[in-house]
């Protein structure tokens, strides 16, 4: 099972310690949103490089 969520600090005691596993990713900056999006436009394929 996957859970996201992007209000990790409300997350119920609970249900947190029964989470094994926990990946957090960083806030991109704009212009590595721009890049992800004309990224996604092409379909995936890009002559752009973009370091993720």
């Amino acid at each position: 099972m996957f859970l996201t969520t992007n209000r990790v600090k409300q997350i119920d005691d609970a249900i947190a310690s029964r989470i094994h596993f926990k990946i957090v990713y960083r806030a991109r900056a704009r212009a590595e949103k721009r890049d992800l999006e004309f990224f996604s436009e092409q379909g995936g394929h890009s002559s752009r490089r973009t370091s993720l």
